[in-house]
């Protein structure tokens, strides 16, 4: 798994935290929240075109509803109870981690 920087901030910090992230990035043009979105963008990048085999093949390609977004082929979502032939266990949606354990939400695409 990717990990990016500390992601992890205390609830008390909070307003501190968004306070400097809204701040100029010192000798750069932007600020903190711009420089940290460019940053997750550019290491992003370079993952997703790696990592998205499976969504994009047959017999599960079709069943993507954008064709331009795609769960990492190591945390897809298979259904339970049918079997992977044709893709019968597949949809389009992965498993996030939180901070505190693993797989603890699903992202999808929209209904």
């Amino acid at each position: 798994y990717l990990t990016c920087g500390e992601t992890a901030i205390p609830a008390h910090e909070l307003r501190r935290k968004i306070t400097d992230l809204e701040a100029p990035v010192q000798d750069r043009k932007v600020t903190g929240f711009q420089f940290e979105f460019n940053t997750l963008n550019s290491v992003s990048k370079s993952v997703c075109s790696e990592d998205i085999e499976y969504s994009q093949e047959s017999p599960v390609a079709w069943k993507n509803r954008y064709k331009d977004r795609f769960p990492y082929s190591v945390n897809h979502i298979h259904i339970s109870g049918r079997t992977s032939e044709n893709g019968n266990d597949y949809f389009n949606a992965s498993l996030i981690n939180s901070y505190s354990s693993e797989q603890s939400f699903i992202a999808a695409q929209s209904p």
